[in-house]
């Protein structure tokens, strides 16, 4: 009884979905047809009312009228001088009527300035397209998981039934959604990602209840499901398609239920999302899939930089491997999507690149051997100056530069107070800060800009505040105190 009410519900579904289709041809047409049949009397009606009226009226009069009226004489006056002229009141009065109304056709409409929608506007507004749709598929997966519920609670369906059921229920909502998707985007991403769910959750099960697969075998469905999702987001160019892809993608292996964390293997396949990620941005241009697939690698990266006494020095070691491919990797493509948007908005790629400086710093100095921290931040440093420095002289743009020159100093900073403390890092800071502000000025010719970068010395000057509270200059003059006031003040 309960598979004939789920069978009666998913017919139901379709009818409401072609009924939908049809009522939103019908707005299309009475849309149409009301626009075809604005007709145009009211900007037509007073410039035809001017063109019969104009001639019974003289021009010489329409031309005095004006011309009293721009230097600055009354209505009234220039209808007494007009009357004592032997000029009709009537005649006056037309030509008045006249010259008003060719006076306010004239005039330009202002349109008020159109703000944005907001976040939540967008939603509301997502939320309200197709809600009939978006209730079905909703009401539909609860009922499908009573169903499965019911089922398995009574024993009608064994293990491997209840797990290929969930499978086909998978694969049949991804086929209704790539045939929908066709003529409704709206509706055929949502069984699409409808889905590709439905077989995550069954995976999962699978493997936490029943231990069906390997987590390696579950990890592939995983991915294969939400690589059709992302290839649909490629052919029919939607933005939620190819976000929700990378989402479930990145969810995939928390689904898994591996007994041994295998790290490498989970970078590894991070490493392939990400390519896929970067695939998908190379054919539509969504650079924010860049900055997302960098959240999901912080992500999963965060336990190994939060706690690394907690995992193996091996891994961490290797791993910081797969933290310079991903730097690389973000760091190319992010170049080049600045470069081949010379007069675009560049916002996701800032964020991506600044992001992007501060996972491989953060990895550096957590992961790395302390003999090479420094020397393997000044290699970073000079890849991301560099780049800065190319893009600023090849798309004449500062906002990169800003960011990309932004990481390469906090990363010559992190170098520095690798290898100094006291007052010798206190003078290295104020030598570089003094740098910096001089190749700034050399590279941008902008004063104002050079100005701003100078105050990077406030750090110097914290620094020194224990120079100048020093107890050595009871005793003496020259020391190391004194020369770290010294080099601050020259600077």
């Amino acid at each position: 009884m309960e598979f004939i009410i789920f069978i009666g519900g998913i017919v139901i579904l379709v009818l409401v979905l072609k009924l939908q289709s049809r009522v939103q041809k019908l707005e299309q047409l009475v849309k149409s047809g009301v626009s075809e049949r604005k007709a145009e009397p009211s900007y037509q009606s007073q410039p035809q009312q001017f063109e019969t009226q104009q001639p019974a009226t003289s021009k010489p009069l329409l031309d005095y009228i004006r011309q009293q009226l721009k230097g600055g004489v009354s209505k009234e006056e220039i209808k007494n001088s007009l009357i004592a002229n032997s000029w009709q009141a009537t005649d006056i009065e037309e030509a008045f009527n006249l010259i008003i109304s060719s006076a306010n056709l004239s005039q330009p409409v202002v349109v008020p300035a159109q703000t944005g929608p907001t976040l939540f506007e967008k939603f509301v507004a997502w939320l309200k397209e197709d809600w009939l749709l978006k209730l079905g598929a909703m009401l539909l997966l609860i009922g499908f998981g009573w169903l499965t519920t019911y089922a398995f609670l009574n024993n009608w369906i064994g293990p491997m039934g209840r797990i290929a059921l969930g499978i086909i229920a998978g694969a049949l909502f991804i086929l209704l959604g790539w045939w929908r998707i066709k003529n409704y985007i709206t509706q055929g991403g949502i069984f699409l990602v409808l889905g590709s769910t439905t077989i995550l959750i069954t995976i999962f099960a699978a493997r936490t209840v029943y231990d069906f697969f390997t987590p390696f075998s579950a990890l592939v469905v995983m991915f294969l499901s939400t690589a059709f999702v992302a290839l649909a987001s490629i052919k029919y160019n939607s933005r939620t398609l190819s976000l929700l892809s990378l989402t479930l993608a990145g969810i995939a292996p928390l689904l898994t239920k591996s007994p041994i964390t295998d790290h490498i293997g989970l970078f590894a396949y991070l490493f392939v999302v990400t390519i896929g990620a970067i695939w998908i941005v190379a054919l539509t241009g969504r650079r924010e899939l860049t900055t997302a697939a960098l959240i999901i690698i912080s992500a999963y990266s965060a336990p190994h930089l939060l706690s690394p006494s907690s995992f193996p020095l091996v891994d961490i070691q290797k791993l910081l491997l797969f933290a310079y491919a991903f730097a690389a990797l973000f760091f190319l493509t992010n170049t080049a999507g600045i470069l081949k948007l010379k007069d675009k908005k560049i916002i996701p790629d800032l964020i991506t690149a600044a992001g992007n400086g501060l996972f491989l710093l953060v990895w550096i100095m957590t992961a790395a051997q302390d003999e090479w921290k420094s020397l393997i931040i000044a290699a970073w440093m000079v890849i991301f100056a560099v780049g800065a420095f190319l893009i600023f002289k090849i798309a004449q743009r500062r906002e990169p530069f800003y960011v990309y020159a932004g990481v390469g100093i906090a990363m010559l900073a992190a170098a520095t107070s690798a290898e100094l403390k006291g007052a010798t890092l206190a003078i290295a800071y104020t030598i570089e800060s003094g740098i910096i502000a001089l190749i700034a000025y050399t590279i941008l010719r902008d004063i104002k800009i050079a100005e701003k970068i100078s105050l990077l010395l406030i750090g110097p000057v914290i620094l020194s505040i224990s120079s100048i509270a020093s107890r050595a200059w009871a005793t003496s003059v020259i020391h190391k105190d004194f020369f770290v006031i010294l080099i601050l003040g020259l600077t």
